[in-house]
């Protein structure tokens, strides 16, 4: 795996200075199948803790929204790639993230389509390809994955005095970036957009639970906040949910039918005991034990209870929160150093996260019973499934 780069002295994160390691100029050429077969014929389903049989393009779009403003989001789907093409970076301002397997603006494979959709939202100070680790792998096994920039609470425009007003606007551009993909952006590249999953990490995870039929319940917020006083509230200080842009841009999309949450948290923002959660189609959550941002106990598994039916819950022991991320091969956080700080290892909470969610997704979007099985615990997973 090539290291990812920092372009210049330090960035100053939400967590702190994170000093610049070295970079990686090698460019391996890409390794892929030339005739794929499309997802779900005989033989092309790929167990989903393997790479699928797909190439991996990816191409980056900026549109306007009418209400949103200037959005921008990333773009990966199935493609068929030269195979001496050189893996894609992910660049933006100040950092630079090798891909493992994808190559920008490669051909779409036109054998598959029209392909089922992933939206991805990323976390509170991340960015739009801050988990390329998930969304290549999806691509790999016959998804298209869109995940945008949420402005004002994305690592390179984080405005934390913003957060509330962010927050509210987060759902309609996770949705915004779903309606871009009506226009056919990529020559050749059929999705269907008639039903997608929404998937996300810790706000990210937040927006995802939004967009797949959660109700917020603003004013919830604050009474929470002044007697229980999780720690999720820290976003919120000092500031509350605007009404206008709630009922606006934070409502569920129907057109969302599976909700994956990563390390979430927030819960109350969907009312005092989390009861806007009820509605939530297929929700996964899945989680770390260890996560110091979002505790496990006060935010996570209550979020999980508080959901209806069809929910399952992965506790993945002594995770942290940012493993869920690329960016823990840049962040200088303790959760990012795995055993040597008592945590799960990233690159193990990454094969979890990528296995399960796939399986998660094929069998609540495609029907795939061959996914089923995968979808149980193991000796560093706990998994539980709802009533």
């Amino acid at each position: 795996m090539k290291r990812a780069t920092m372009k210049g002295v330090a960035v100053l994160l939400a967590w702190g200075c994170a000093p610049a390691p070295d970079g990686d100029d090698d460019t391996d050429a890409v390794a892929v199948d030339t005739d794929p077969v499309p997802l779900g014929d005989p033989p092309g389903w790929v167990a989903p803790d393997a790479p699928g049989p797909y190439g991996v393009g990816v191409v980056t779009l900026t549109w306007t929204h009418p209400e949103l403003g200037e959005l921008r989001a990333e773009l990966w789907y199935p493609a068929t790639p030269e195979t001496d093409a050189p893996r894609a970076t992910y660049d933006q301002d100040i950092l630079s993230f090798p891909s493992d397997v994808a190559v920008r603006e490669a051909p779409p494979d036109r054998r598959g389509g029209p392909y089922p959709l992933v939206a991805f939202s990323h976390g509170f100070g991340g960015i739009r390809f801050q988990s390329f680790f998930l969304t290549e792998h999806l691509a790999s096994h016959g998804f298209v994955v869109i995940a945008p920039d949420h402005p004002m609470s994305s690592l390179v425009d984080l405005r934390p005095s913003k957060a509330a007003e962010a927050a509210a606007r987060r759902p309609g551009q996770l949705s915004a970036a779903v309606d871009l993909l009506d226009t056919a952006p990529v020559a050749g590249l059929e999705v269907d957009t008639s039903r997608f999953a929404a998937v996300g990490h810790s706000f990210g995870g937040w927006t995802s639970l939004v967009v797949g039929g959660g109700v917020v319940h603003a004013e919830a917020v604050e009474e929470v906040c002044a007697t229980l006083d999780p720690t999720g509230c820290n976003f919120f200080e000092g500031q509350e949910l605007p009404l206008e842009e709630v009922a606006k841009h934070a409502q569920p999309d129907p057109r969302a039918q599976v909700t994956v949450a990563l390390a979430p948290g927030v819960w109350y923002a969907f009312g005092t005991e989390g009861e806007g959660l009820q509605s939530v189609r297929r929700p996964l959550v899945l989680g770390g034990t260890r996560d110091g941002d979002l505790p496990y106990a006060k935010e996570i598994l209550p979020t999980y209870e508080a959901l209806g039916a069809g929910k399952a819950l992965g506790s993945l022991q002594d995770a942290g929160h940012w493993a869920f991320s690329d960016l823990c091969r840049i962040l200088p956080v303790a959760d990012c150093a795995g055993e040597a700080k008592g945590f799960m290892e990233p690159e193990r909470t990454q094969a979890i996260t990528r296995e399960k969610v796939l399986a998660w997704v094929r069998v609540g979007l495609l029907d795939e019973g061959r996914d089923a099985p995968w979808l149980a615990g193991a000796e560093d997973l706990a998994w539980e499934v709802g009533e």
